[in-house]
């Protein structure tokens, strides 16, 4: 009785990712009325590249959607896109408000569009950040998975250099406030988003800080 199957790539909250081969794979065990829509609201951050955009073109029953709130700093204006098959984008089209997007939003998408400089230069400063402090992290003895998007998990197994709590502490000490998540089995993480070099400095302070332990 499946009808759509959302996944979300890069994952949020995780930053996982599976692969054009994996995606590809995945789409090809479907049955043809069952519709794959891929969320790739964090794709720019990927250093895959943006393969859904192929598939979505290429077949009848796949919807990519990607949005204009995270690479391009427009959270608060709620506008994205999509590419599919017409007679996807068609349902979509009777089936939406009359009016879902403000004319404010359009402007600053299509200005943001028209400046791709800046939007690479943003790109390319997270990626190098993420990949820098995430490496300081680890040798430091944090268990951080790779992640794809513009954050990463901190994760709390195989003896962490501070517990849950301690971490916690040391962060707000630094004027840091992050998001404690639970995800599967109960295991308790801390999500971080990515900033400058100079925002990221407060977070590895802290996290690299001498404990009792």
């Amino acid at each position: 009785k499946t009808s759509i199957l959302l996944l979300d790539n890069p994952a949020n909250p995780t930053g996982a990712v599976l692969s054009a081969k994996e995606v590809r794979d995945l789409h090809e065990t479907l049955p043809g009325n069952v519709i794959l829509v891929l969320d790739e609201a964090y794709a720019e951050f990927s250093d895959l590249g943006w393969f859904g955009l192929d598939l979505a073109r290429q077949a009848s029953n796949v919807l990519t959607v990607r949005t204009f709130s995270k690479a391009y700093g427009l959270a608060g204006l709620r506008i994205g896109w999509c590419v599919g098959a017409p007679e996807i984008l068609e349902a979509m089209r009777r089936l939406r408000a009359s009016f879902p997007i403000t004319v404010p939003s359009i402007d600053a998408a299509v200005a943001a569009l028209g400046d791709q400089k800046y939007f690479e230069h943003v790109i390319r400063a997270i990626r190098q950040t993420r990949k820098s402090v995430i490496g300081r992290l680890r040798g430091h003895g944090w268990h951080i998975p790779d992640s794809h998007g513009n954050f990463f998990l901190v994760r709390f197994e195989a003896n962490p250099p501070m517990d849950f709590e301690e971490a916690q502490l040391a962060l707000e000490a630094e004027n840091v406030l992050v998001r404690p998540l639970t995800i599967q089995g109960g295991e308790r993480v801390l999500r971080i988003t990515v900033g400058t070099d100079a925002e990221m400095e407060p977070v590895t302070r802290a996290l690299t800080k001498a404990t009792t332990k």
